[in-house]
């Protein structure tokens, strides 16, 4: 026998090392639970690019405030939902071997929606509400002062308490990533 048939015998009997069905099956159960609520919020979204247009186009000559904001808005949404989507894992383990290669992606995916549900959903909240602030310079400006005060004081209140009645939730879901991030980590090799 030549060295290279050999080294392919060697080569066909080394193990493949693949992921216990434990974390394949939490990573797809997590994936699914993501990606419909993802949908979910795309199709929310839409409504709400459909209403903003709608603004947008019947109320002309408004302030720069308010074209501003409207634009500004649409930004938000669109970077928001385009970070939402890119956290999702499309891959499957591949069953050739590649699992490591597999691990690594998902473990970049995993640390982008633990950033996102840590860091991005309270940025989020606080660049919405600057902007609706923004928006309702414009649109109350004839308003009487305690009406300002009250749309100012609910919009804060509303954002708020959707941030604070979402922490426990938030917090599972940060758990949940944390876990398997930590599962991932301990199956990769030590300098992998």
């Amino acid at each position: 026998m030549d060295p290279f048939d050999e080294l392919r015998a060697d080569w066909k009997s080394a193990p493949v090392p693949e992921l216990p069905p434990t974390i394949t099956q939490t990573i797809v159960s997590q994936q699914r639970k993501l990606i419909f609520t993802n949908l979910m919020v795309s199709i929310s979204f839409a409504a709400v690019f459909v209403v903003l247009g709608w603004v947008f186009t019947t109320y002309e000559g408004r302030t720069p405030a308010f074209y501003s904001s409207i634009i500004l808005m649409y930004v938000l949404l669109i970077v928001y939902l385009c970070a939402l989507w890119a956290s999702v894992v499309y891959r499957k383990p591949d069953p050739l071997g590649h699992t490591s290669a597999y691990v690594d992606a998902t473990l970049r995916k995993l640390r982008l929606r633990k950033y996102l549900l840590e860091k991005g959903t309270p940025l989020y909240g606080i660049l919405l509400t600057a902007i609706l602030f923004f928006y309702y310079s414009d649109v109350l400006m004839e308003a009487s002062l305690m009406f300002k005060f009250s749309a100012y004081g609910l919009t804060t209140a509303y954002i708020i308490g959707t941030h604070w009645f979402s922490r426990k939730k938030r917090r599972r879901q940060i758990d949940q990533v944390d876990a398997l991030i930590e599962d991932l980590n301990s199956w990769l090799p030590p300098n992998g």
